[in-house]
């Protein structure tokens, strides 16, 4: 029988040859000696012992051998399988994620077709804005929409600027030309010019009816209608009769707060609760006669008083006395019309909106919504992709759906808890959750998209009946009994087609939480989310103190600014605009028209407080967790030394060399028949014997490294990450702790020196003892006590001298057999480092042996040498 002993520097062999030791060194690089002669060798020599047990000692203790030939608690090892099944799961779903949103931005942005809708939309809002013009001086207009103050001006916009913009009846030339041109050449005359131009390939001549911008036609032609605003009594002094108000007032009141601020796009998209509508129609009537239709509802019909037939405002027929049809109670103005651009295919629904709030002030707003009459009619070589982005983003939202469902039923089939238990403590999580509102999303968007389409069907069908109502006209009732159904059509696909636009806006912010989620699979990648995790204490603090600060400015900024400035109007209003004054965005020229010291009080104190302080602690919070979770990510894998290992493992198990992670974890639910409680609760040890036999298909090699990763997962668990600062803070307490300990080494030694001191200086003088032992006849008393005294101080003396010469030789000595052990320390730790490859790939090398040795084959010799052994 052999002994192996570890063998720290490569020369130890022939230190043992020396003393007649008889040794050699295995295929490790370790010693080994026959165990006969090895104990006689003791016996004869105690240093070799000594020395055979300090190399046994220096032997290093890996991760593999712990879990060898100790084991691992199964509930550790359990955590680190599943962790690492979780994290290959969210890792391999990155490029799913990526694939999902990538196709469904070519879906979207190819279907919607951005840049067209714009264009079609700008154009008409530019002619709107730059060409209905009225306030005419000669041939130039100097107003447009956006300087209506007044109903009269309102009029004089509809009936000047906007009712020749849409209708033309004729071509239009250049601006007038000069009498003397005319006369200089005889042959030209302006009256002569043609009206129409019929050009080649045109079915009838241009300017076509209802063209609008060459490429648009006005579709139903124009309506107008409006909301009424209700009377209730009017508000004045409490110690006023109500009455005599009434009396001076001389008119009823209508208060409300509808438009007290700037009207926003939502305001122009409520098509609830018009009074009174009237339509224009140029197939019906001529420029003249819409003219004069915009006539009549100014005046109410006064014109036609005895001859109402000829009034061309239906509801001002009904009045009795005579009304406008637009008055002092009117809210809300709109004038509508309805664009069909036949070159892109898109309905354009226009609607300008005044809004008169009760303070005389009249908001405009120019609302423009685009549909695609048909969303897919693009050429093949567009639309193919499209097509492929669309089945591939529904089929992912699909497969995620099953595998969501799978995941459930799963939870529900392993827990003990009951279904929805099981579901509400062990399935619900944060990114399951993400998942469900993916998919909740996805099928929100897909929803409001085909509802969309619904209502694009339906307005197409009127389009066709619109289309024949203006190729044969008929009488004005059965033309509003068409005109009023498409509008209302247009209005609901405008409405469902916003609506899908916003869910479809949703969307990529759910898919950004998705690529998080796979970004947590991969520390570098997660750096962001992690940054987030760790700076939210600190910034859920700093926030808590800001935001009350914030609130404090906010009301100052509505006080100070709020009567003068609509930015500051409203908490809403203020809130917005204090945000953008924290990123710099504000205008002091607006400011100082409020007061120069209140402005600049303000600004000062919202400036200093918030954009330079508050900010700024902000960025440290951020920075100092990015700094910190970025050293922390520094030491563990990148995403390509991840991706390689992710191949790696699947190389091996094609070829059989391992089993799947998720196999080992379904092996231990088999076995603890899916108790997950238990199974996890389970601290038993376990080896690379008791893990295969778990799981028959698993080779050697793969338990013992996912054994020994399981441990080395564990404690860096336990021991946690130190940065460079907390080992600082923790040397620095060491040196705190020590320079304690010197100062009570310091004050003892003190106390020591104190009492040597006390006994040199002590008198015998008078002593029974003394004059028993040291009294002389001869000698006074005085004298004796002094002599004694003086002996026994210099005996004292060299006692302590030889007391403290004695103990510093003691000290030399241990100092120096100390550096001698320190020495033979740093030598036995470089031949172990030396030795550690060595045995790596001896190790290597015997499992490999193993592996042949277990083929066909060899049996036998694997027989012979388990008898040898």
């Amino acid at each position: 029988m052999r002994r192996r002993v570890h063998q720290s520097l490569p020369g130890q062999q022939e230190v043992f040859e020396r003393r007649g030791i008889k040794c050699e060194v295995d295929a490790h690089g370790d010693l080994e000696f026959e165990e006969e002669e090895y104990q006689e060798y003791i016996k004869k020599d105690l240093a070799v012992k000594k020395a055979v047990d300090r190399l046994n000692a220096q032997a290093a203790v890996t991760y593999a051998d712990t879990a060898t030939y100790v084991g691992v608690p199964l509930n550790v090892y359990l955590d680190y399988i599943q962790a690492e099944v979780d994290t290959e799961r969210s890792f391999l779903e990155l490029p799913w994620t990526i694939c999902l949103v990538a196709s469904f931005t070519i879906l979207v942005l190819g279907i919607l077709q951005r840049d067209v809708f714009f264009g079609v939309q700008n154009a008409i809002e530019n002619s709107v804005v730059g060409s209905a013009r009225f306030g005419w001086s000669g041939e130039f207009g100097h107003k447009d929409v956006y300087e209506v103050d007044s109903i009269s001006q309102f009029w004089s916009w509809m009936r000047l600027g906007l009712l020749p913009l849409v209708v033309q009846p004729t071509w239009i030339y250049s601006e007038g030309v000069p009498p003397a041109m005319e006369s200089d050449f005889g042959n030209f005359q302006v009256t002569g010019r043609p009206e129409r131009w019929l050009f080649q390939g045109y079915r009838s001549p241009s300017p076509v009816q209802n063209d609008f911008l060459i490429y648009s036609k006005l579709v139903g032609g124009i309506r107008m209608r409006q909301v009424v605003g209700e009377v209730e009594a009017c508000t004045g002094p409490s110690s006023m009769d109500p009455d005599i108000l009434d009396n001076w007032l001389g008119k009823p009141c209508a208060p409300s707060s509808f438009a007290v601020l700037v009207p926003q796009a939502p305001d122009a998209e409520d098509f609830l609760n018009f009074a009174k509508t009237e339509f224009l129609f140029p197939d019906l009537d001529n420029f003249t006669s819409l003219q004069q239709a915009l006539l009549d509802m100014e005046d109410g019909c006064n014109a036609h008083v005895g001859n109402l037939q000829n009034c061309r405002c239906e509801w001002c027929k009904g009045q009795v006395p005579r009304q406008p049809w637009l008055d002092e109670l009117a809210k809300r103005v709109e004038v509508s019309m309805v664009f069909y651009n036949a070159q892109h295919g898109i309905y354009t629904y226009v609607s300008v909106n005044f809004f008169l709030n009760r303070g005389g002030n009249i908001y405009k707003l120019l609302h423009l919504m685009s549909s695609p009459a048909q969303p897919l009619n693009m050429p093949t070589a567009q639309l193919v992709p499209i097509i492929f982005c669309g089945a591939l983003w529904g089929g992912g939202l699909l497969y995620m759906l099953i595998g969501e469902f799978r995941d459930i039923i799963r939870t529900v089939r392993s827990s003990q808890l009951g279904c929805c238990r099981a579901i509400a403590l062990e399935y619900i999580g944060f990114w399951n959750m993400v998942d469900w509102a993916a998919i909740f999303s996805g099928t929100l968007a897909a929803f409001f998209t085909f509802r969309t389409l619904l209502y694009v069907e339906v307005a197409n069908g009127l389009l066709a009946q619109m289309i024949a109502a203006s190729l044969s006209p008929q009488d004005r009732a059965a033309y509003i009994s068409i005109a009023d159904p498409f509008f209302f059509a247009v209005e609901q696909m405008s409405a469902a087609n916003s609506v899908g636009l916003v869910s479809l806006a949703l969307y990529p912010f759910v898919g950004m939480l998705r690529l998080f989620k796979s970004f947590e699979a991969q520390p570098r990648l997660a750096i962001v989310t992690a940054t987030l995790k760790t700076a939210a204490p600190d910034f859920g603090h700093f926030m808590l103190v800001i935001a009350c600060v914030f609130a404090c400015l906010l009301v100052s900024g509505i006080l100070f600014l709020g009567q003068d400035m609509e930015g500051f109007t409203t908490p809403e209003h203020a809130f917005r605009s204090s945000l953008l004054a924290v990123l710099g965005h504000w205008d002091w020229e607006v400011l100082n028209q409020i007061g120069h010291f209140k402005a600049a009080f303000w600004l000062w104190v919202f400036s200093i407080v918030l954009s330079l302080i508050a900010l700024n602690m902000l960025l440290a919070i951020i920075l100092d967790a990015y700094s910190y979770e970025k050293e922390k990510a520094s030491e563990d894998k990148s995403l390509l030394q991840q991706t390689s290992e992710v191949w790696r493992r699947r190389s091996q198990r094609r070829r059989g060399e391992r089993v799947n992670l998720s196999q080992i974890y379904e092996a231990f639910k088999k076995k603890y028949k899916n108790n997950l409680s238990s199974m996890m609760s389970d601290q038993s040890l376990i080896n690379p014997d008791s893990l295969m036999s778990t799981v028959p298909q698993m080779p050697r090699e793969q338990a013992v490294r996912t054994l020994s990763k399981a441990l080395e997962r564990q404690e860096k668990l336990e021991v946690g990450f130190q940065n460079e600062d907390m080992i600082q803070r923790d040397v620095q307490k060491n040196l705190e702790d020590f320079q304690y300990t010197m100062k009570d080494i310091c004050r003892d030694v003190e106390e020591v020196a104190a009492q040597l001191d006390y006994f040199e200086r002590l008198q015998a003088s008078g002593d029974a003892s003394y004059d028993f032992y040291f009294g002389k006849e001869q000698a006074s008393e005085e004298r004796t006590s002094k002599a004694w005294i003086q002996r026994m101080v210099t005996e004292l003396s060299g006692d302590l001298t030889t007391t403290f010469h004695n103990g510093l030789q003691r000290y030399r000595d241990w100092q120096g057999r100390v550096e001698t052990e320190q020495n033979d320390l740093h030598e036995s730790i470089t031949d172990m480092q030396s030795l550690v490859q060595q045995h790596a790939g001896q190790v290597r090398e015997m499992m490999h042996a193993v592996d042949c040795l277990l083929e066909p084959g060899h049996t036998a010799g694997l027989s012979h040498l388990e008898g040898q052994g």
